[in-house]
């Protein structure tokens, strides 16, 4: 078992499954990496060749949003305040 995923070869993104030989390559490089055996880069090189384009946030629709929509208007707040 792979961090919480019981069969990494079946993961699905956007409905297919994925390949999964580069999830457990950044997974070993991850945690077998030592001062010894530096493998943090491996890993970092393999996470940035799979991210995805881009990422969508779903949500329900409200007033508030379409109004939003309508002024072409975004929300934005200071990391220092999400605490």
């Amino acid at each position: 078992m792979m961090h919480g995923i019981a069969d990494a070869s079946k993961v699905t993104v956007c409905g297919r499954v994925a390949d999964a030989a580069w999830r457990s390559r950044f997974v070993e490089c991850l945690e077998k990496h030592t001062p010894a055996n530096p493998l943090i880069e491996e890993a970092l090189a393999i996470k940035q060749r799979h991210l995805p384009k881009q990422i969508y946030k779903y949500r329900r629709i409200c007033q508030n949003h379409l109004g939003n929509l309508e002024t072409n208007a975004i929300w934005l707040s200071s990391p220092e305040e999400m605490l």
